[in-house]
């Protein structure tokens, strides 16, 4: 049994070794030996500076000096490159109405580590939250072109450049089992 300090938002498997992989709950962690030992990604263990507990439902949240990334919503691995990690992140959802704004470096943005999440650069600025991140395999593995996938759209990333390619919209009466055997027409 294993304790990731909080619910588990998502999990990344490596493409390339069947006994690593990545969980997110109050923090990024790796296994190495098919989920047996878990160790903290992100932030780095040395610049955790304690914990804080947000309710009193065991809600917590790590505390760190210099958090580059913020949330991690969405992450990919490379499927050739086993070091290569990119993560989709940004400022905490819940800012209070009158606080401070975002600083720009904390507007939702594409990252890339390319030593196993021991470092992070800011690839590209996302137009809204991923939920998802896809590699594609054929792109150049020194320019891979990257698909985040959100609630509103598909934002393509090539480098620092971002196409955001927005989904139809959802027609107000067509809903999945509203009508027997109706299929909405953008599916």
């Amino acid at each position: 049994m294993f304790n990731l300090r909080g619910v588990v938002s998502f999990f990344a498997f490596d493409p390339q070794d069947p006994k690593t992989m990545y969980a997110h709950a109050t923090g990024l962690w790796r296994s190495t030996d098919g989920g047996e030992n878990w160790n903290l990604v992100y932030p780095l263990v040395a610049r955790v500076q304690g914990v804080k507990m947000n309710s009193d439902h065991a809600d917590e949240t790590i505390l760190a000096q210099s958090d580059p990334l913020g949330v991690i919503l969405a992450m990919a691995i490379d499927p050739a490159d086993s070091h290569a990690l990119y993560v989709a992140a940004g400022p905490a959802p819940s800012r209070p109405a009158a606080g401070p704004a975002p600083r720009p470096e904390e507007k939702l943005g594409l990252f890339v580590s390319r030593d196993s999440g021991q470092s992070w650069q800011r690839q590209a600025e996302l137009p809204g939250a991923a939920r998802r991140i896809w590699v594609d395999p054929h792109s150049p593995p020194d320019a891979r072109v990257l698909y985040a996938g959100g609630i509103k759209s598909l934002a393509v990333v090539n480098g620092t450049s971002v196409r955001d390619l927005p989904f139809p919209p959802q027609q107000p009466t067509s809903r999945w089992g509203s009508e027997p055997g109706h299929c909405p027409s953008y599916i």
